[in-house]
């Protein structure tokens, strides 16, 4: 039996066709993407590259990038546009922790890419690392304002 170029990693619980079809397919996505933004002078985004860098990310990952939560990696590749339309934010919930991959740069600049749960994903949209933090951290002292006033 031949060994996958990307094995499915101890620390994750997930049927490896499966796993490959989700990497295969956010590797496409993020391609997709990256040559819709890029610029003139910029590397073109490879499949193969950033099948790897996804990869590489989920091997080191302890959870969400973001939060240190479990992700629910039985997940991948159950969800349906069909069901979610029809289940609306019920269905977005049950998928809450379905792991989904952070487009990001790092402390120099280069991409980057984490390994996070969808809804977490949806949260941070666009906005940096940085930004997000800044984010949590002022629906936190909103939340706190709030309950010493009650």
């Amino acid at each position: 039996m031949r060994t996958p170029k990307y094995a499915v990693p101890d620390s994750i619980k997930c049927d490896q066709r499966k796993y490959d079809r989700w990497l295969r397919r956010k590797a496409e996505t993020h391609v997709r993407r990256d040559r819709k933004r890029a610029k003139r002078n910029m590397p073109r985004p490879t499949v193969a590259r950033y099948k790897q860098m996804i990869h590489s990310a989920v091997c080191e990952s302890k959870g969400d990038f973001y939060t240190g939560l479990p992700l629910e990696w039985s997940l991948i590749s159950k969800w349906e546009n069909a069901s979610a339309k029809r289940g609306g934010g019920e269905h977005k919930r049950t998928f809450a922790r379905l792991p989904t991959v952070d487009h990001t740069v790092d402390e120099q600049g280069n991409l980057r890419f984490v390994i996070c749960a969808s809804y977490v994903n949806a949260a941070k949209g666009d906005l940096t690392v940085v930004e997000f933090y800044q984010f949590c951290e002022s629906v936190l002292d909103h939340r706190k304002r709030n309950a010493e006033s009650e």
